[in-house]
């Protein structure tokens, strides 16, 4: 009985190395949102599986198309397309690729549909007018069940709700939502979105410029009297929709 007992327990401990060696010596990934930048952009790559910061060595095939820092930041520099590359320090069997095309940016205007939901409750701050605090991609049904949740103990639900429950799954197929959080100022103001333009900053981020007025009543432009600031939701191409880093409100 005991030298099968012993038996067993050393077959256990085997199957735990041994699992333990495959975890260690497996592949690695790299994850990006995306396979295409543009010159001056920057973006975050990551390994999966997670390993621990200073294990990964980042290295390019081609520095003049594109960079890429040791915490996996990637730079483009130029037309063309490179290598990345994450090799593991420990064990340099370890490594993944990752192939990069970096493209010239073109300022465009995207044709969006939007709806506007009043927030009422702002907690009397003002972030000055036409400012953008925040904003949200939503691109499946799930995402938008999880925004829901997010907003149920908001005064503006019933809003949020009424306006986001129209979309079927259908729609995301192709469309994704832009929830974009815009300052009216510290008196009621309408606010009604007349176009969105796809820029590039002084730092390479991709901008999406809402173009709104603000403070025009008319009947299409929901008002309230004590509004002080409006979620723009707009309808969007999901291949826009995951390419705009930010965005800012121009005034009309």
């Amino acid at each position: 009985m005991k030298r099968f007992l012993k038996l067993s327990f050393l077959v256990f401990i085997s199957v735990v190395l041994l699992g333990s060696s495959h975890v260690n010596a497996g592949h690695l990934k790299i994850s990006s949102s995306t396979k295409t930048i543009y010159v001056k952009q920057r973006i975050q790559m990551k390994v999966n599986p997670s390993i621990q910061k200073g294990s990964i060595k980042w290295k390019t095939t081609n520095r003049k198309i594109a960079t890429v820092s040791q915490s996996g930041v990637v730079t483009g520099k130029k037309v063309g397309k490179a290598k990345i590359y994450a090799i593991s320090t420990d064990n340099g069997k370890r490594k993944a690729s990752y192939t990069i095309r970096v493209k010239e940016f073109k300022k465009r205007s995207l044709p969006v549909k939007s709806k506007m939901v009043p927030l009422y409750d702002d907690g009397g701050k003002c972030f000055g007018i036409g400012s953008v605090k925040k904003y949200r991609v939503l691109d499946s049904k799930k995402a938008v069940g999880d925004y829901l949740k997010s907003v149920r103990k908001t005064q503006n639900y019933d809003g949020w709700k009424k306006e986001l429950k129209k979309y079927k799954k259908s729609f995301f197929q192709k469309k994704s939502l832009c929830i974009v959080y815009i300052t009216a100022g510290s008196s009621s103001m309408s606010v009604k979105v007349k176009k969105v333009q796809v820029l590039q900053n002084k730092k390479g981020k991709i901008m999406g410029s809402v173009y709104a007025n603000i403070g025009e009543q008319s009947p299409d432009v929901m008002w309230a009297g004590d509004v002080k600031s409006y979620y723009a939701i707009l309808e969007m191409d999901k291949k826009d929709a995951s390419i705009i880093q930010t965005y800012k409100v121009v005034k009309k």
